[in-house]
């Protein structure tokens, strides 16, 4: 039993630096939500927004005016065309908006939202 505590231990402590902005955010929850396995890849370009408007680049924060830039550096190195967003289900309309302009000003027109699947209830 302790060797199980240890290495759950073990490995939520590695696993710790790859998090980064996530545990920042609550994602929307949906009922029909379709799996995006290219999201969790290497040189996938994910763009993420909090509840209080802070953009990641990756795990970067950026500024606003600097997102079109680091996004075009990203897609310069290689790796598909597409964008993945994941945005706090409280983040503002606006801010939503704002960084949407700013990914088709680098000219990713081909984005797609991350989002939650709604845990169905079990039915007996």
């Amino acid at each position: 039993m302790l060797g199980v505590v240890v290495m759950l231990l073990i490995a939520a402590m590695t696993a710790q630096p790859m998090i980064g902005h996530a545990k920042q955010l609550d994602l929307a929850t949906v009922q029909n939500a379709t799996t995006m396995p290219g999201a969790s890849r290497d040189d996938a370009t994910v763009v993420a927004l909090t509840r209080d408007g802070k953009v990641f680049l990756g795990t970067t924060m950026m500024a606003i005016v600097d997102l079109k830039d680091g996004i075009q550096e990203k897609m310069k190195q290689g790796g598909e065309k597409r964008l993945f967003m994941k945005v706090d289900a409280r983040a503002k309309y606006g801010d939503v908006g704002t960084v949407l302009d700013e990914v088709r000003k680098s000219g990713v027109w081909r984005v797609s939202f991350l989002v939650e699947q709604m845990q169905r209830p079990l039915v007996r």
